[in-house]
């Protein structure tokens, strides 16, 4: 996979490719100049010699290792690929082969900004540190940007300035938080909407041997 190596980021490996009902996408392990290590999932053989790794539009993971374990930075899905539940497969690859990778576990994230990261994660047996910020995760706008969760601040210990809806590095949105009677409206009679603690980091506890 390292035929064409991405800017700025060396080339550390290949992880065991990623079995989908549609294919089977590679994967390949960057390490950038800050420490961050990024894994980049691609449906091309050789991946980064036709497509570059990008940050715009990418599916990859990003992480960090920290002291003696692997903290879990950020999980993207490129666009055309949303709508079909990788970001879950995704993350359990991740889980699974991230210590016969690194020989460490990851048991940690960093801080959790998105909703759509949180419900991954919490399907993953991941709990939040703090449960300050809780969400509930509406359904898509019709009208609305679609790539953009829409949340319903359900509880809110900080203070609303410390919501954080955007990146302040990269300008992209994280959520749009809807006025409270607006969602009410639109959950009448609707399913159950999942919680999510946002602003916080994960933490999974290690297995116990039976």
């Amino acid at each position: 996979m390292n035929a064409l190596r991405p800017p700025n980021q060396r080339f550390i490996g290949a992880w065991e490719p990623l079995g989908c009902p549609d294919g089977e996408l590679s994967v390949g392990a960057y390490e950038r100049p800050d420490g961050s290590r990024h894994l980049y999932f691609s449906d091309h053989a050789r991946a980064d010699a036709v497509n570059r790794p990008s940050d715009v539009d990418a599916t990859r993971i990003v992480y960090r290792e920290v002291g003696s374990q692997v903290r879990l930075l950020g999980l993207s899905v490129e666009k055309r690929m949303r709508g079909v539940g990788l970001g879950q497969l995704l993350l359990d690859h991740f889980l699974e082969n991230v210590e016969s990778e690194t020989g460490m576990p990851c048991r940690r994230t960093g801080r959790v900004n998105k909703p759509v990261m949180a419900m991954t994660l919490q399907r993953a047996g991941f709990k939040p540190a703090s449960t300050n910020i809780l969400a509930a995760v509406l359904p898509k706008s019709e009208s609305g940007d679609p790539d953009v969760p829409r949340v319903q601040i359900v509880r809110n210990r900080l203070g609303v300035g410390r919501l954080i809806t955007q990146s302040p590095q990269r300008h992209w949105t994280f959520y749009e938080v809807v006025p409270d009677e607006e969602a009410i409206q639109e959950t009448l009679g609707g399913q159950r909407q999942v919680l999510v603690a946002l602003h916080t980091h994960y933490t999974k506890p290690p297995r116990t041997r039976a």
